[in-house]
């Protein structure tokens, strides 16, 4: 098993655990003991801001070892097809929605909430923090259909080893 093999079969782990973790663990805690909702909005913008800087470089890092080891990869198109997709969706969270989640979020914080200018900025959060779950639901699958064929090819180098 190649070095550039394991490298990216790490770097999917700690990008799915690290996805998981904020996800289902740490945001949610945020919004469940932060006394006032601006708060915790801010502090849950803090570290999926944080995140998605991550994120872009687990995105590059696991292309470049899917790179280097393409000749013993059998889906090469849906392979690169995910890596672009992967670096793409990554740099569109850290460098359009998330800061534009923010900008909006304290946007709304300095208006009323029944004015026209609130609602349609709390129209834009709602579509745009849609948008984020709806996608990094689809990332999640592909990260874990990524897991999944890593652990399919490794058993079968297992078994063509003991043959």
């Amino acid at each position: 098993m190649s070095k550039a093999f394991k490298l990216s079969f790490v770097i999917l782990g700690m990008w799915i655990g690290m996805t998981c973790l904020i996800d289902f663990v740490a945001v949610p805690a945020v919004f469940r003991n932060v006394s006032s909702r601006q708060e915790a909005g801010t502090l849950g913008m803090i570290i999926f801001n944080t995140f998605n800087y991550v994120e872009v470089v687990f995105a590059v890092l696991f292309a470049s070892c899917t790179f280097l080891f393409k000749e013993k990869i059998k889906l090469k198109k849906t392979y690169g097809f995910l890596c672009t997709f992967l670096i793409l969706l990554s740099l569109t969270y850290a460098f359009y929605m998330s800061p534009r989640i923010t900008e909006v979020n304290r946007a709304k914080w300095n208006l009323q909430e029944g004015t026209r200018e609130y609602q349609v900025l709390n129209q834009e959060h709602q579509f745009l923090h849609s948008t984020f779950r709806k996608t990094d639901s689809v990332k999640i699958l592909i990260l874990l259909f990524l897991i999944g064929a890593g652990i399919a090819r490794k058993e079968n180098e297992d078994q063509m080893e003991t043959v």
